[in-house]
């Protein structure tokens, strides 16, 4: 365990046996910031818990969210009572925790939890972008009753977490779960959400096309819940925002896409693939762990669609099991959201991963 990272984890149903549980991993070590994150199946009592980790372990800021499942460590916990929270042990005016407007400052990096139901969402991302001029990452919360959010107290606005400065160091990384196929195409013809012309061509027709031609080397593709990558041109490698399909009119060839469309814009279709869904995991974990150069990980926060974990790899926590075991003994927490966010960019299906050192 890290010198400066403390975690604890229960799965008691009885809130307050789960608190003291909890605690008494976090109060080994001093702190100064706390993560949590609880499974939907405490949010009646979630601020109590929130209030009780406080009084328990004196730490006075907290950042977190209720989720459908959360991850602890190595584990994937869903359908059942669950708290996991990491304390970290960070300077005085190294973060700030806000909700909302965040003060001005010298900030580099933010984890963030927002509010699905807000329809701003992405134009706030980019202004929260453009004011603190930090690299944001986190996710939507998903969870069934309402999206409670942690920022210090009970979060009210859209987006609220934590913003560090540069005296933090964190390196972040983005895996898809998606398999791409086909070539990339433009749109000529839409209306809002809707592919009417691909390349000249029906869009339904070039859909069927890719997928014949897919279906040659991969007979399963068929099987396979499929979607719209809509490449992003300034990345720093190929990557791409995963927007699903919302209607067919095969009548006319349209195609319905989760996402407001614009003649010229690329794209290409994609596939749910498990397979390539680990192998990107690998990947991204082999390029964080180069970018860390030595250093030692001291605690991570992780964010995965709740769409992947158990849901797309099957039980038994390979998708935590592959991150944790990548990060050594340095505690993982996180959650499974309704939408992941990266570079202030709204995705979905991906693994948003961040290490402090």
């Amino acid at each position: 365990m890290s010198d400066d990272f403390a975690f604890g984890c229960s799965t008691e149903r009885d809130w307050a046996l789960a608190v003291a549980e909890v605690a008494a991993g976090l109060v080994r070590r001093p702190a100064t910031l706390g993560f949590l994150y609880l499974t939907d199946t405490h949010t009646a009592n979630a601020v109590a818990i929130r209030d009780r980790l406080a009084a328990e372990t004196g730490i006075e800021h907290w950042v977190g969210c209720v989720a459908p499942g959360i991850a602890a460590g190595a584990e994937e916990l869903f359908a059942r009572p669950a708290i996991a929270a990491m304390a970290a042990d960070l300077p005085t005016g190294a973060f700030q925790v806000f909700d909302g407007a965040p003060r001005a400052g010298t900030d580099w990096f933010g984890i963030v939890h927002a509010d699905p139901a807000d329809p701003g969402l992405p134009e706030e991302l980019t202004r929260l972008e453009d004011a603190t001029g930090a690299f944001l990452v986190g996710g939507l919360t998903a969870a069934a009753e309402g999206g409670i959010r942690f920022a210090d107290g009970l979060a009210g606005k859209p987006v609220s977490g934590v913003l560090f400065n540069q005296s933090v160091a964190v390196a972040t990384g983005l895996t898809q779960g998606c398999n791409l196929f086909g070539p990339v195409h433009e749109v000529t013809a839409c209306d809002r959400n809707i592919a009417i012309e691909i390349d000249g061509q029906p869009a339904l027709a070039v859909l069927e096309s890719d997928l014949r031609a897919a279906h040659a080397t991969d007979p399963e593709i068929l099987t396979r819940p499929l979607a719209a990558a809509l490449p992003i041109a300034d990345a720093d490698r190929p990557d791409y925002l995963v927007r699903d399909f919302t209607g067919i009119d095969r009548k006319r060839g349209l195609l319905g896409i989760g996402a407001l469309l614009r003649q010229g814009q690329r794209l290409q279709f994609c596939a749910r693939d498990a397979h390539s869904a680990i192998l990107d995991l690998d990947r991204m974990l082999d390029d964080v762990e180069k970018r860390l150069d030595g250093r030692k990980p001291k605690g991570a926060v992780y964010v995965s669609c709740v769409a992947r974990g158990p849901h797309l790899f099957g039980e038994g926590g390979h998708e935590l099991g592959r991150v944790k075991a990548a990060l050594g003994d340095a505690p993982v927490v996180g959650f499974f959201a309704g939408g992941e966010i990266s570079s202030a960019r709204l995705y979905t299906y991906t693994g948003v991963l961040s290490v402090f050192t």
